[in-house]
């Protein structure tokens, strides 16, 4: 597909893609606008002018054209990316499109994310002519010119896929296949030792070291006497530690407290049995006139 065919647009509830609808497949189209196929762009028809347009949001992902043009790209990137295209196909199939709407154009595959996390989304037109055989060969041209050529092996595989395009009478399938039974070959030949070692390894427990008691005086004198005139003395008792000092302190504090507390009780009701009541008061004394004053 030419540049000068594609519009981009940005809007603020995101960037969109327009493409022209001409000749298109009226049952494709109706199934793709009807259905969001995962993996796929999400898809809306628009009339401009009364002018049909698909509009393809891509708000969040890079062409992979911008991708080639400031990354190289990688062995794991190319196998991803075909093995991507042949279950894309299935997916197609599946729901009864026909694997030409896949369209392999390098500008309008697009990448979402990082490395490792990077999702690979394609473009659903229903309006292409072109075989989907004919699309895979030249986007392995153009991939064979972007692939890191540092990488011999990356190249070797990329020759080879592009190899089998030319032949003909090729599926893309097993090319996928092939890929995948690489894979697979090249975990089962990774050295057993690194496989092996974690499992065959048993998991020690480290103890850790106890505290060794230092002997006082008294216990080498103890075990002079008792190897060298066999005088044996009587072992000594244990100190106690810091923390159950503190709860002997502790008690033995808490039991004064009560006790004194138990003492002034009783002190204040001895006091009240000898406060004198009023019946047992003394009679009062008549008071005495000196006679000089009589």
């Amino acid at each position: 597909m030419n540049s000068n065919e594609i519009v981009y647009e940005r809007k603020m509830t995101g960037s969109f893609m327009k493409l022209r609808c001409d000749e298109v497949r009226p049952l494709d189209e109706k199934i793709l606008l009807k259905n969001n196929i995962p993996g796929f762009l999400k898809m809306e028809k628009c009339y401009v002018n009364n002018e049909g347009q698909y509009w393809y949001d891509i708000s969040g992902v890079q062409s992979l054209e911008m991708r080639c043009q400031y990354n190289d790209i990688k062995l794991e990137f190319l196998e991803k990316l075909v093995v991507s295209i042949c279950n894309k196909m299935e997916l197609l199939e599946n729901h009864l499109v026909s694997t030409e709407s896949l369209v392999l154009d390098p500008q309008l595959i697009h990448i979402k994310g990082v490395n490792q996390d990077e999702e690979i989304y394609f473009t659903a037109y229903p309006a292409q002519m072109k075989t989907i055989c004919n699309t895979f060969q030249h986007l392995m041209e153009y991939m064979l010119t972007k692939l890191d050529h540092s990488d011999a092996e990356a190249i070797h595989i990329a020759y080879g896929i592009y190899e089998k395009t030319i032949n003909g009478n090729y599926s893309i399938a097993d090319i996928r296949n092939a890929i995948i039974e690489e894979r697979q070959k090249k975990v089962a030949e990774k050295p057993v030792e690194e496989v092996v070692a974690p499992i065959s390894q048993p998991q020690v427990r480290v103890e850790e070291p106890k505290e060794q008691i230092k002997p006082t005086l008294y216990d080498k004198l103890r075990v002079y006497l008792l190897e060298q005139l066999d005088i044996r003395l009587p072992e000594r008792k244990k100190q106690a530690s810091v923390i159950e000092k503190y709860k002997k302190t502790d008690i033995n504090r808490k039991w004064f407290k009560k006790e004194k507390r138990k003492e002034n009780r009783e002190k204040v009701d001895d006091t009240m049995l000898i406060h004198p009541s009023s019946e047992a008061a003394p009679e009062p004394v008549p008071r005495q006139i000196h006679p000089l004053y009589v």
